[in-house]
Formats: C-alpha cells, structure tokens, sequence
C-alpha cells in the first residue's frame, strides 16, 4: 500500500491558465503556488527560503478558476509529482501537485460581497473531477 497525500497553504503566484481537451469535456485548471518559510540564523539574520509548486485541477467546468487569483492565500490537498521541464538544454525539476481539494483561506476586503451558494466553488472530492 503506498500514500500520496500532499497538502500545502501557500499564496497563488499567477492567476490560473485553462487548458481544454480536445474530444473531452474535461478541463484543466493550472496555477503556482508559492510556499514561503522564514528564520533566524544563528547571528540573528533573517532568512527566506520560497519553494514554487505547480498546481493542477482537472474539472469540467471552468468556474473555479474565476475564484483563484495571484496574491490569494489557499490550503490545497492533492497528490505530488517530481518533474522536469527543459530550460537551455538542461533538465530543471519541477515539484507539482494533482489537486483534489481547494480551501480558500484570504480575507475578503470590507464591503466586498460573499458569493452566492450556487457560485460557491467544489473544495471537496468530487467523483467526476478526477482524470481518471
């Protein structure tokens, strides 16, 4: 038995890219997701290391995607992936994630209206999200 459970808060780094099947009414929702962690050396310096993830939904419809916006601060389950893209010849890894559930965790500003329950997005495991 093998598990695969990633689960990250991070802020958004782009608003999201569809991507639509041909022959499909699956959709593909991706964006980056930055995952910042701060310390205190030993001298009392600050220091900052930020770790990017790519992030994908598959989905059949795109309205969750009107709901992800940069800046935005998000809690995501899903499952990782190691890849690679090519970049001048070399091979630069890449740490991705399938993600299942969505929680959007940024402060609306004042006076900004909530969404409707029907325009509320999926966060949950829904059966007929998943590619396969």
């Amino acid at each position: 038995m093998a598990i695969n459970n990633f689960q990250i808060i991070g802020h958004v780094g782009n608003d999201p890219k569809l991507h639509y099947f041909e022959n499909s009414e699956k959709i593909s929702i991706q964006f980056s997701v930055a995952i910042s962690k701060k310390w205190k050396t030993a001298t009392g310096e600050l220091k900052e290391q930020t770790t990017w993830v790519r992030c994908t939904r598959y989905t059949k419809t795109h309205e969750l995607a009107k709901y992800i916006k940069k800046g935005d601060r998000i809690y995501l389950e899903g499952e990782a992936q190691a890849t690679a893209y090519i970049k001048d010849g070399k091979a630069i890894p890449q740490l991705e994630m399938l993600v299942n559930k969505i929680e959007f965790l940024s402060i609306k500003p004042i006076g900004s209206t909530l969404p409707a329950p029907s325009d509320i997005p999926p966060t949950g495991n829904e059966e007929d999200d998943l590619p396969f």
